[in-house]
């Protein structure tokens, strides 16, 4: 039997679109005009492109940076492109836990707008933001609920037959 992080994977970009958000046409502007990163084979003449959970966690941080914190769309490509990476770690976690193969995935937190004055993001676990205390001026995105919200909308977005929201692991 096909275990559950496999509904997130192999995914057309109707339902990822969709789960973000976002209108289709900002997310294609997103795509071509500020070099948001998504799946690999995006750009490969011929293949039709499949997304993933982690795609679908980078459109709902893009459309929550340039919605609710206002940033520039290049601003908010950059930010995200910037976290692709741990959001692919994270997703990856979370895919494992669905499959009961893991209990946790890491909390990480990411941190614009530090004192330097820039919004270049700086990402770290969520222990050292709370050691390290809190600046006024900072906005303080945590990644693993992201990859969460983005998880659970789309599987709103996905067809019938599919486990209900209450069947996932949720800890927090």
């Amino acid at each position: 039997m096909a275990g559950k992080s496999e509904l997130f994977q192999n995914l057309r970009s109707g339902a990822v679109i969709r789960s973000s958000g976002a209108n289709e046409n900002t997310v294609r502007a997103w795509l071509r005009n500020n070099h948001l990163r998504l799946s690999e084979d995006r750009n490969v003449p011929g293949v039709q492109p499949r997304y993933n959970l982690a795609d679908a966690a980078r459109l709902k941080l893009m459309h929550m940076l340039t919605t609710r914190f206002t940033l520039a769309a290049m601003v908010a490509a950059e930010v995200t492109n910037e976290a692709a990476n741990h959001i692919d770690v994270l997703s990856s976690a979370e895919l494992t836990r669905l499959d009961g193969l893991s209990t946790s995935s890491p909390q990480w937190i990411m941190v614009l707008g530090s004192g330097d004055g820039t919004l270049r993001p700086e990402i770290m676990t969520a222990e050292v933001v709370r050691e390290r205390g809190f600046v006024a001026i900072e906005m303080f995105v945590d990644l693993r609920a992201i990859v969460r919200l983005s998880r659970d909308a789309l599987l709103n977005q996905l067809p019938d037959p599919k486990p209900s929201l209450f069947d996932l692991p949720h800890d927090f």
